[in-house]
């Protein structure tokens, strides 16, 4: 299929064996659907191209509600996002970025600076679910944390 990736993770460890499979959509972004070596485990990931980043920086299981992706050891844990601490955006909302949103992704190199206020354009609920435009007209997708 034009635009689409199919692989199966290999060596040892938890994500051995598991098969991934993911279209580009028009925004740019590579997302899928992955399945655990057993079928026990399924889920939702996406990734984009950043550049010279390592790749866990890039490709990001999309986890369940309550849970965020942990880079450090490539696994889950309870969040710590906006929806564990108070209202989470809606699309429509005015937004800007939050005092540490340079701990999130890559919310740095996006066209937001602090202080600036954009505009939440969507929520797809994914590890970047935020698809925000700056006052330029410039648009970039957030995590969780990096905008209020």
């Amino acid at each position: 299929r034009k635009g689409s990736v199919v692989f199966t993770v290999a060596g040892t460890g938890e994500w051995a064996g598991s098969t991934w499979d993911g279209k580009i959509d028009r925004d740019g972004w590579l997302r899928g659907q992955w399945k655990s070596s057993d079928g026990q485990k399924i889920g939702q990931w996406s990734a984009r191209h950043i550049g010279r980043r390592a790749t866990a920086t890039c490709v990001r299981p999309r986890c369940e509600e309550g849970f965020e992706w942990e880079l450090r050891d490539c696994s889950t844990a309870p969040s710590s996002g906006p929806e564990t601490r108070g209202e989470r955006p809606k699309v429509g909302d005015k937004v800007k970025l939050t005092k540490n949103y340079m701990n999130h992704g890559d919310a740095a190199t996006g066209p937001l600076r602090p202080g600036m206020v954009g505009t939440l354009r969507e929520d797809d609920h994914s590890s970047y679910p935020f698809y925000v435009e700056a006052p330029s007209g410039a648009t970039q997708w957030y995590m969780e944390g990096a905008i209020k």
